[in-house]
């Protein structure tokens, strides 16, 4: 009693795009992972898609929040242009808030749409992942929340072939683990930075 129990790191990854593991190697693990996956560039593993500027985030009751022009953007967009041809259990759509899943989940029942922590475990090709964030008084209240480097971890390594970051025009320059995600997606594809949406209504 009172010796700590040994950890050892299984250092073989065999399930995501060697992009996508790229980032959670690089910023949570040292470089000790050995991805055996190739990265197809070509099909853009990792993608951001920004919103219009506005307020979207809405704060029910002062608690947790949702952004309904986030759920428009994936519904509208990110999946009809990318993803179109993927069978919907293909597709994972996550987000740190429950009130954000019960939006999407009134939008569309037929894709599967849960918490990043609730997706501990689980896996999809694609990964759709929405912030709710933007620059408000209450996006900054909730920020700490959302940045944390755990859930940003579980939330992009979900991912096996695709990951998509969807986020506020002003891609949260107030955070750090997000803004180092961002920033490793933008240098993965410097020729397509980020798509900037163009659902205004």
């Amino acid at each position: 009693a009172g010796g700590s129990i040994p950890r050892t790191l299984l250092r073989e990854h065999y399930r995501c795009d060697a992009q996508i593991i790229g980032y959670c190697n690089a910023k949570f693990y040292d470089g000790q992972l050995l991805p055996f996956k190739t990265s197809d560039a070509a099909a853009h593993p990792l993608r951001l898609w920004t919103t219009q500027p506005g307020s979207h985030m809405r704060s029910p009751g002062g608690r947790a929040g949702t952004n309904q022009r986030e759920v428009d953007v994936v519904l509208g967009e990110v999946i009809p242009t990318h993803f179109a041809a993927h069978h919907r259990d293909k597709i994972g759509v996550t987000t740190p808030f429950r009130l954000q899943v019960d939006k999407f989940e009134a939008a569309d029942a037929t894709l599967e749409v849960d918490t990043v922590h609730k997706y501990q475990g689980r896996e999809r090709d694609v990964i759709i992942m929405s912030t709710v964030l933007d620059q408000t008084t209450a996006g900054a209240k909730r920020l700490q929340f959302v940045d944390d480097p755990k859930l940003i971890n579980v939330a992009v390594s979900r991912a096996k072939t695709n990951f998509v970051l969807v986020t506020e025009h002003g891609k949260l320059p107030a955070s750090r683990h997000l803004r180092d995600l961002i920033g490793y997606i933008e240098y993965q594809n410097p020729d397509e930075p980020n798509i900037e949406s163009g659902i205004v209504s």
